[in-house]
């Protein structure tokens, strides 16, 4: 505590103002813990076991993508840094990665409900989008209209990566950052000021859509920009998929039905194209290229990214996803950390530079790629996916984090930490995998879904903004920060019918409306209604008929209260 205080009188004294008088005060929370949370309700456990959510999530929001924030050094521009300061920084001097490096900044910025952190999240999308490039800089920067920086040199922006590549990635994962912002705010006018460079974002990528396969063409790797991919890859249609659903709730959410309709239209084509011309035997090739006279090639590492990404937003179906999932699993490296990069091994002349520092690690964005598999698999009725993802994914690297709070960047076959330590991606996904998979919580602008991946969940989840308490099988109650309406969808339930009320909790007016089942898979229920959500607001629901007998065992908890 007085290395923090001298910290934060060094940062006055430094920037205030000479000859002037200023009086300032602080409230500090001792609580030994690694993040500043004043209150920590006593129905929360702080022994230091596995499973200690609550811990882990702030301790993976502020011990790593938070002390990566460096935007006081560039202000009133928005950075951050691949790495905490140590006090060195890995990758010098460069900051504000999309690809997707950033993207899962946000996310788990955005998940701590913090404020602060939330305005960050939103400096950094401004600062990249700030510097897309428009019409007049091509030459000049060397970029094509609409493509997003990959990074930041200092204070000047590159498109390219440090391999040299040129990615899908910048474009569609600072498309999906803004488009988190939106979700988290639901701010009206933020998003009205942001949706031309989103817009134009995605245009960027519909350019390389081509409409006979149904496939983008892309001009590089996604997210692994040392591997050469192109042409009709399946790791960028995959995420395409999701990018598109997800532009076509925000185009519905602005009243633009034609534009929400083109771009749900073009992610069911691209679906369709996947199956049709990148499946092969058990798993999506790495890659088509269709040459002038009608022929092709194909070219196939076996990428485990690209096909956990097909899973995860529904390009297979359960059968061809069960192969998959076989294939993968089958990896002797697949899953020493959450998760190992491809099955063959990406050599010198498949990479470009030659630099094959990737081509033999797990890394963090991938486990979260086969986080979204393993829930959409257990959505779609596997009763084995949810207990695999909480002991094979989130334990093994969740426990790592509450051991040693700082994490390294890649992981080797054996298990062992590589590349740069205080490294902040797999901490992060960390975070994500708690809010999305475990608790299964996404508060869409159109949808708001309740999906736990682990059956027979009881659980209460309570961040600024988010506030949950799930029993499969009896009550659930919901408490939103986001303002509007929304078609909720509470899955996983061991009952068919329900009384929803939502009351608002200042005036007492109170709806009330009878819910049955809207879909049945494996003896449980998911229940669907139209609702009211927002800070006046709080949604009750609870079964007609309660079976007191089947009530299951407490699973989970996150709460807490900021300074």
């Amino acid at each position: 505590w007085s290395n923090l205080l001298l910290t934060l009188l060094w940062y006055y004294v430094i920037c205030a103002e000479k000859g002037k008088e200023y009086s300032t005060s602080f409230s500090l929370a001792a609580n030994l813990l690694d993040f500043p949370v004043q209150h920590i309700p006593t129905n929360s456990s702080f022994t230091p076991l596995s499973g200690n959510h609550t811990r882990a999530l702030y301790t993976a929001v502020y011990g790593s993508p938070s002390g990566a924030l460096v935007s006081l050094d560039w202000a009133p521009e928005g950075r951050i840094s691949p790495c905490v300061a140590h006090p060195d920084r890995c990758y010098d001097n460069t900051f504000n990665f999309f690809d997707p490096d950033s993207y899962l900044s946000i996310s788990a910025l955005l998940y701590s409900g913090d404020p602060i952190l939330i305005e960050e999240s939103i400096k950094l999308i401004e600062t990249t989008g700030g510097h897309v490039c428009l019409p007049g800089m091509e030459k000049k920067l060397n970029c094509s209209i609409g493509q997003i920086p990959h990074h930041f040199v200092g204070k000047n922006v590159t498109f390219r990566a440090l391999s040299g590549a040129t990615q899908t990635g910048p474009n569609i994962f600072w498309t999906l950052s803004a488009l988190q912002v939106a979700k988290a705010t639901a701010n009206v006018s933020w998003i009205d000021s942001q949706l031309g460079r989103i817009r134009l974002s995605l245009n960027f990528l519909l350019h390389f859509f081509n409409a006979t396969y149904g496939l983008i063409n892309a001009p590089g790797s996604l997210w692994v920009d040392t591997f050469i991919r192109r042409n009709f890859t399946s790791d960028s249609n995959a995420m395409m998929v999701h990018l598109l659903r997800e532009m076509s709730a925000l185009e519905t959410f602005v009243g633009n039905s034609s534009g929400a309709d083109l771009y749900a239209k073009i992610a069911d084509m691209i679906v369709v194209a996947m199956n049709k011309y990148l499946w092969q035997d058990d798993h999506y090739v790495t890659q088509l290229t269709v040459f002038h006279n009608g022929s092709h090639l194909i070219r196939d590492f076996v990428d485990y990214d690209a096909n956990l990404l097909a899973v995860a937003f529904g390009v297979s179906d359960m059968t061809r996803s069960r192969k998959i999932l076989q294939r993968v699993d089958s990896g002797q490296c697949t899953h020493r950390r959450p998760t190992w990069v491809s099955e063959k091994f990406y050599d010198r002349k498949n990479c470009n530079i030659n630099n094959i520092g990737d081509s033999a690690v797990s890394m963090g964005r991938i486990g979260w790629a086969d986080a979204r598999a393993r829930k959409q698999m257990a959505i779609m009725g596997d009763s084995t996916s949810g207990s695999f993802f909480e002991s094979v994914l989130l334990q093994p690297i969740l426990d790592e984090l509450l051991e040693n709070v700082w994490m390294y960047e890649r992981y080797q076959c054996e298990g062992n930490p590589t590349h740069n330590n205080y490294y902040i991606e797999y901490p992060e996904v960390i975070a994500m995998m708690l809010r999305e998979v475990y608790y299964g919580i996404e508060v869409g602008l159109v949808n708001v879904t309740i999906q736990p991946v682990l059956a027979d969940m009881n659980y209460t989840y309570q961040v600024r903004g988010v506030s949950v308490n799930y029993d499969s099988h009896g009550d659930v109650t919901l408490e939103l920060g986001v303002e509007g309406e929304r078609m909720v969808t509470i899955g996983g339930l061991a009952n068919d019918l329900f009384n929803v009320t939502t009351v608002n909790k200042w005036n007492g007016w109170t709806s009330w409306q009878l819910v049955g089942s809207c879909l049945l898979i494996n003896g449980r229920h998911s229940i669907c209604f139209n609702t009211t959500v927002g800070s006046s607001w709080r949604i009750n629901v609870r079964p007609v008929k309660r079976h007191d007998s089947l009530h299951s065992h407490q699973d989970g908890h996150i709460s807490s209260s900021f300074l």
